[in-house]
């Protein structure tokens, strides 16, 4: 199946079926394009009772090394002035700055979206915000605009003062005892 117009992957937007081939491309308006990330459901159930009733795995599919198809726009790096400690982070659970961050108090703080802590911006980071709370900058800056930007690695995740070496290959399987009583993962015989 064919879709002839591009994706846009605002807030809230449901992806199209996997099997779908977009011509056009993917323009990434806040959340990563469906080809770097993409959860095996579209809705989640709402409360724990709920989930513990439906009893359907939840996975991911991520994709982080990619690259971008025909018609996307490239991966941006992200070489804004982040000062010696690196990315902005969250205080309590240091999920870095991205487009769902909610600046508040005219810029000086911002809310997590994971864990709604508050946390003080810091003095070179700052810019002022507009009448609906968005940073007057966030156009300029990928983090602040894009689902998918880069970072450079900062001294903290380099070892002996070493650049970091190229990544490899990450395989993550759930192999719970729930995951192998209900047949997710497969029982393969090696010879």
């Amino acid at each position: 199946m064919f879709d002839e117009a591009p994706f846009v992957s605002d807030r809230g937007a449901i992806p199209p079926c996997c099997t779908t081939t977009i011509k056009r491309g993917i323009q990434d308006m806040g959340s990563c394009s469906p080809r770097y990330c993409r959860s095996a459901l579209y809705s989640l159930p709402s409360t724990s009772e709920m989930a513990k009733q439906a009893q359907v795995p939840i996975a991911l599919s991520i994709s982080a090394m990619a690259e971008p198809g025909p018609g996307e726009c490239p991966i941006l790096d992200s070489n804004s002035d982040f000062g010696g400690g690196g990315p902005l982070r969250c205080k309590r659970c240091k999920a870095y700055v991205c487009p769902q961050f909610r600046f508040i108090d005219g810029g000086r703080s911002f809310q997590c979206h994971l864990c709604q802590a508050v946390t003080e911006v810091p003095q070179h980071y700052f810019q002022m915000t507009d009448h609906m709370g968005f940073r007057m900058d966030r156009q300029q800056r990928p983090e602040l605009c894009r689902g998918s930007y880069e970072f450079f690695a900062t001294k903290d995740y380099c070892k002996g003062d070493k650049l970091p070496q190229a990544p490899g290959f990450i395989f993550a399987i759930d192999v719970s005892y729930n995951s192998i009583r209900t047949g997710l993962v497969c029982q393969f015989k090696f010879r």
